[in-house]
Parts: structure tokens; C-alpha cells; sequence
């Protein structure tokens, strides 16, 4: 008996012939009747097929001339019999994009279209060439990584069901090549589960090949493993605050992304198998991202991130949730209604925004006290972002790679980050921690947080571990927000107030990372601001006794990397990184101040410190902020 007709259940509707065909030992014929069944039955969802797009010929034409860009990378695969395994250069990634086979539904996109037959063909030979040369395997370097199993089977070996319906250019032999590979993507699914975002992917591949192929022995068990993982892992991974455990920006969306599409293609289909509770956290999933948002609509690149505009998803969700705040954060204020809270403290993801208000020009400030999180982790404690009259003036770096080159050791450490070293040690938490349930928050947070009309004031505590003999030493911050006012002609900027508890003397050095741009360190005022030449908006930084500081600068530096940027996976460009360095015996105190400016405004900034409250001398004017 063939193996595919033993996984199907062939005494459903529409499968008696092929079942009376396997009975009496005809089977090339049942097979044959099997994928003439598929060929005509009604589609489960049809919304998971590919829709006639004239757009996507263009990429058509490159895929059959197995020219391709991934990750920013433009390669061509070698002619003759597809290597599955082929990568350009020395980033797995690439392979990976290859292997999740996106372009297949531009290919069955392309031909309903045009109904040009080389499109057909191709996914024909594709079919047969990958499913022939590309076995079931396990390991982390293959084409069946879990991830890529999820990917495929969720989006596009569905959505080429469309094209492959509409021509007899797709082969019985490509047919039963697939069906089987469905099968083959569902059990190794099934029984290789790995965790964090991962397991959202592949639990939501591993529902739709339930859903769409209810024809499968094993389809509803499918489709109950796949609920069952999803009502876990949302109860599990993702906070009551609506944060995911792996406090990543990008993969926060990733995660919610899952979550919702397995919702919806459910909710279609099988009717309502998630419960009320999985729903409700769904929607704090999306008041998270609120809340994080800068004004530009753009969250701190944590966690191995790139940039994006949320918006444009946060406005649909406020129309799916009926959440006008969602609307109001979306619009910028020109529509809805306010969030409960401008600026917000997240209880168990620990994180704190502070802001002005939700117009694009508002001030935005982050500071992050969260614990590093369960994958894709940072050595990023107690680092911030700050943005003014809608520019972005100090902030995050992003990740560039997951190949690891120098640049993406540099960036994921905390070097990288608006942070401080101690005697040239950074955090090193996760080479101390292999237990990565040390690295989630497993209750709310007790750390102090202020919030009035006036300033907000939040803070944080890394107690190591570090990179050297730093042991002992502990590092709080305190980061204040003095809220602008045009009305009472109040300034609007930032202090960081750092502490160390500790003995001995150490140097020093106060990471500041600013966007690609110019940066002027000016050594008789000892200050720094940023020179953003196309923006109206700059910042500049004053300190607490800056007799005592020097500068460090680099941008673009290649041995040892410093001073880069990267707004997206594959893509970097120079970006200066400032160390302002110190002498200091522990324990010590340290204030900066970072005051934002429009034009070419002329600043004169004065720092003093008594006790927790700083002194501020913008001019003429003094401002007192306890701190």
C-alpha cells in the first residue's frame, strides 16, 4: 500500500472510489483518483489561496532565473538540480529564506494572472525537486528546521493550492509528492516542538495543515495540539501586561502575528476553539506595543529588532478590538480617544516610557529595566532611547546578523548600548545564566516608579554579572523626565543619574550611541550634541562636574567595532558612539542631563547635584528635579 493512501482517511465523502480502488490493490489508480478528489474539492479557508497579482511577474521572471535577494543579499542559485542547501555567503539566513518558499505564491500568484504556463511549470518541477531532494531531517542547519516546517505549510504550500487546482500542468506526480509532504510537515511539527516564537510558528503551520487537509487521519489531533500549545504558550509567554517573555520588538509581532492568524483561520473554519482568556491577552498584546511606541511609530530595536512603522497595525487593531486608545496612539492624536496613561509602566515586563503626549513631535523617553528575556537576548540593562520634536536623538542599534562577524558580537553586547562599562567590563549575563528561566520576570516589579504632571522618574538595578572582576559592584539608575509646558515656559529634557555601590577606584565609561549623523564633542565645554544635519531637532548632553570627564569617540570603526547602526536585518551604516569617561572611587554618583533643541538654538547648560535633587541652569532659568 502506498504511504499516502494509508495516512489518508479514505472512507470520508468524496474518497470512495480511491478507497474502493486501494481495496482491490489498484493503486496507481486510487492515487490517481485521490488527487483528482483535490483537484475539485471546496476549499476549508479559502483566504489562505493565492489571488491573481499581475505585480508579482516581475519576481517571477528572477525566480525562474533563480535570482533572489534575501536579507538585503542579491545571489543567484547555481543552474542544474537545485541545491536546497546553497548560501551566497557565510549566513545561514539565506538558506533559510529560500527554504520557506515565499516566492512559490508569488509563482502561483504570477500564473492566475497571465496563465502564463512557465509559472505552472516551474512550480511543478519545484515541487518534485524539493520534496524529492529535501527529506524529512532534524537538526538546526536544514531545510527542515521547525521554523521554516511552520512557515511553509502556514503560507505558501497553501496558497499554491490555488494554482495548482487550475492546470493539469501540475503533475499527479507533484500531487502525491505534496500530499505527502503535508503529512511529513504536520508530524514533524507535531513531534519536534521548540519554544519561545518558534513554537507559535509551528503551531500555527501545524493548525492549518489540520484545518485545510481534514482529510488526513491525523487532522483533528492536529488541530487539537495546535490549540492546546497556543492557549499554553499564551498564558505562559505572554505577560499579563501583554509584553512576550523574549522582549524583543520584532519578535514580539512575530509572536503576535501567530497567535492572531491561528485565531482567525479557527475562528473560519473549526468555529470558536480558543478561549475568552486567550483573546483578552490578545488584545493587551497589542496595548504593549501602545504604549512602547515612539512618536514616529517606531519601537527601540530590543532583542534583535528592526525598525518598523506600527501604526498603520495598531490602527486595525483598534478597529478589530473597538479600542479607540489604539486609534488615538495610531493617529497621533487626530483621532479616538487617549490611552488611560501617557507616559506608562509596564508591571511585569518592567519597562518605563515616559512622554509629553502622543503628537509627532512629542518627547518620548524609555528606559529599560527589564530582566534580558528568553531569547534572542541583548546584554542591554539599564540602556534608553530618547526622541524630540520628531526626531530620534539617542537610542538603539539594532542587529544587523545572525552570522557571527565581529559587528554582530559588538552589537548584541553591551557595548552597544546606551550603558556604562566598569574598568572596561559590560554585562555578561547570559554567559553566566544558562538557566533561562532566571532570564523572565515570574512576578510584577517592586522598583519605584513617579509619575506626575510634571516628571516622571523610573528606575532600574543591574547587580551584575560582568564581563571581569566587577563582581560585588551594583548599578542603579535613575532616569527623570522633566515634562515640557509652553504655557509656564517650562523645558522639556532628561536626566540619568547613575549610582554605583561598591570600593576602589575604576574608570568609567558612559556609552551614548546617536543615530547616523554628526556628533560634536566639545572639549572646552565638555558637553555633546548631536549635529542632525536634515532634522530640526538635536540634543545636547551636559554632566555633573565636567571638568572631570573626557570623550571617546568612534564611528564606523572596524577592529574593535564601534559605532554602528542598523535599521534592518543585512543593512549597517556608521553611527558615532561617544564614551564619556571618568575616574571614580565607589561608591559614586554620575548626572547627565540631555536637553533637547529645535534649529540652531544656542544652549547654555549647568549640572549640579545635592543629594537626590539636580540642579538644571538652562541660561538664566533654574530648574530643581528630584532625582
Amino acid at each position: 500500500m502506498h504511504p499516502l493512501l494509508l495516512q489518508l482517511d479514505l472512507d470520508r465523502p468524496g474518497l470512495e472510489e480511491a478507497n474502493a480502488l486501494a481495496r482491490a490493490s489498484r493503486i496507481h489508480e486510487a492515487l490517481a483518483s485521490v488527487v483528482r478528489y483535490f483537484r475539485t474539492r471546496p476549499e476549508p479557508d479559502p483566504s489562505l489561496l493565492a489571488r491573481p497579482n499581475p505585480g508579482a511577474v516581475e519576481a517571477c521572471e528572477k525566480a525562474i532565473a533563480r535570482e533572489f535577494v534575501f536579507y538585503q543579499v542579491p545571489a543567484k542559485v547555481p543552474p542544474g538540480n537545485w541545491d536546497w542547501t546553497w548560501r551566497p555567503g557565510t549566513d545561514w539566513e539565506w538558506t533559510y529564506a529560500l527554504n520557506r518558499h515565499h516566492w512559490w505564491a508569488e509563482l502561483a500568484a504570477a500564473f492566475l494572472a497571465t496563465g502564463d504556463q512557465r509559472y505552472a511549470e516551474e512550480l511543478d518541477s519545484l515541487i518534485r525537486s524539493w520534496v524529492g531532494q529535501c527529506p524529512v531531517h532534524v537538526d538546526d542547519i536544514s531545510s527542515w528546521r521547525t521554523l521554516e516546517t511552520g512557515l511553509r505549510v502556514a503560507g505558501p504550500w497553501m496558497a499554491i493550492l490555488a494554482a495548482m487546482k487550475a492546470t493539469p500542468l501540475i503533475t499527479d506526480t507533484a500531487w502525491i509528492m505534496y500530499l505527502r509532504a503535508i503529512h511529513d510537515h504536520a508530524e514533524h511539527l507535531v513531534a519536534h516542538p521548540k519554544a519561545n516564537n518558534w513554537l507559535l510558528v509551528e503551531s500555527n503551520g501545524l493548525l492549518t495543515c489540520g484545518i485545510v487537509f481534514p482529510e488526513f487521519r491525523h487532522a483533528k489531533e492536529w488541530v487539537r495540539t495546535a490549540v492546546e500549545r497556543f492557549e499554553r504558550e499564551m498564558e505562559q509567554s505572554v505577560h499579563p501586561d501583554g509584553a512576550h517573555i523574549e522582549y524583543s520588538s520584532s519578535y514580539h509581532f512575530l509572536s503576535l502575528h501567530s497567535f492572531t492568524a491561528a485565531m482567525d483561520k479557527a475562528d473560519r473554519t473549526v468555529g470558536s476553539v480558543f478561549s475568552d482568556a486567550f483573546r483578552n491577552r490578545l488584545e493587551l498584546m497589542w496595548e504593549y506595543p501602545m504604549y512602547m511606541m515612539r512618536p514616529d511609530g517606531r519601537l527601540p530595536l530590543l532583542n534583535d529588532s528592526d525598525t518598523a512603522d506600527i501604526r498603520p497595525q495598531l490602527r486595525a487593531a483598534g478597529e478589530r478590538f473597538g479600542r479607540q486608545d489604539f486609534v488615538f496612539a495610531a493617529t497621533n492624536g487626530r483621532e479616538g480617544t487617549p490611552p488611560a496613561d501617557t507616559s506608562h509602566r509596564f508591571p511585569w515586563v518592567r519597562r518605563a516610557v515616559m512622554r509629553s503626549g502622543w503628537d509627532e513631535h512629542a518627547f518620548y523617553g524609555f528606559l529599560e529595566t527589564a530582566p534580558c528575556g528568553s531569547g534572542h537576548v541583548n546584554e542591554d540593562a539599564l540602556t534608553f532611547e530618547i526622541m524630540a520634536y520628531g526626531q530620534p536623538l539617542i537610542g538603539t542599534m539594532g542587529r544587523y546578523t545572525y552570522d557571527p562577524v565581529p559587528v554582530r558580537r559588538y552589537l548584541v553586547s553591551s557595548a552597544a548600548y546606551n550603558t556604562v562599562t566598569i574598568d572596561g567590563q559590560g554585562q555578561k549575563w547570559t554567559k553566566t545564566h544558562p538557566d533561562r528561566s532566571s532570564w523572565v520576570a515570574r512576578e510584577p516589579t517592586g522598583d519605584p516608579w513617579s509619575c506626575t504632571a510634571e516628571q516622571d522618574v523610573a528606575y532600574g538595578r543591574f547587580e551584575g554579572p560582568w564581563t571581569g572582576d566587577s563582581s560585588g559592584v551594583v548599578w542603579e539608575r535613575r532616569m527623570a523626565f522633566h515634562k515640557p509646558d509652553a504655557k509656564l515656559r517650562r523645558p522639556g529634557f532628561w536626566i540619568v543619574r547613575d549610582t554605583f555601590t561598591g570600593e576602589g577606584e575604576h574608570e568609567l565609561r558612559f556609552l551614548l550611541h546617536f543615530y547616523p549623523g554628526n556628533v560634536v564633542c566639545d572639549d572646552e565645554t565638555h558637553t555633546v550634541r548631536s549635529d542632525y544635519s536634515r532634522a530640526h531637532a538635536n540634543v545636547l548632553v551636559a554632566f555633573e562636574h565636567p571638568e572631570a570627564v573626557k570623550f571617546d569617540c568612534a564611528c564606523g570603526q572596524e577592529d574593535p567595532p564601534r559605532g554602528w547602526y542598523s535599521a534592518r536585518y543585512g543593512v549597517i551604516e556608521p553611527a558615532w558612539e561617544v564614551a564619556v569617561v571618568r575616574a571614580a572611587i565607589f561608591p559614586a554618583d554620575f548626572v547627565m542631563v540631555f536637553v533637547p533643541y529645535q534649529a540652531e538654538a544656542k544652549l547654555s547648560v549647568r549640572v549640579k547635584r545635592e543629594e537626590g535633587v539636580v540642579s538644571v541652569q538652562l541660561g538664566d532659568a533654574e530648574w530643581l528635579v528630584s532625582v
